[in-house]
């Protein structure tokens, strides 16, 4: 019986070690920085059109394996939206210019 009880605790301690080879070897050991306790995730203003300025400040919660799809996929939801008014602004700006439509 204490012959298997070795055997057992061999064969984990060989699986473990092994585990941390193969976890380290393919990059898997690195784990995700943790954000500094002083940034708090960021959100984007409801009131005003974004800012370029503002979109490299954004911060996300992390999650498990990475960061909250919920977040990421609003904000890029909310990017895409101020992208098409603003690409719709200047495409009227452009028509009333060259004469060729509403004025404001």
């Amino acid at each position: 019986m204490a012959t298997f009880v070795v055997w057992v605790v061999t064969a984990l301690v060989v699986a473990a070690v092994a585990f941390g080879v193969v976890a380290v070897l393919t990059g898997r050991a690195d784990p995700m920085a943790d954000m500094p306790r002083d940034r708090v995730p960021t959100s984007l203003p409801h009131d005003r059109p974004i800012l370029a300025e503002e979109v490299p400040s954004l911060r996300f919660d992390l999650a498990i394996r990475g960061y909250r799809m919920d977040q990421v996929d609003r904000t890029l939801e909310r990017l895409c939206a101020d992208l098409a008014y603003r690409e719709a602004e200047i495409h009227s700006l452009l028509r009333q210019l060259s004469g060729g439509g509403d004025s404001v």
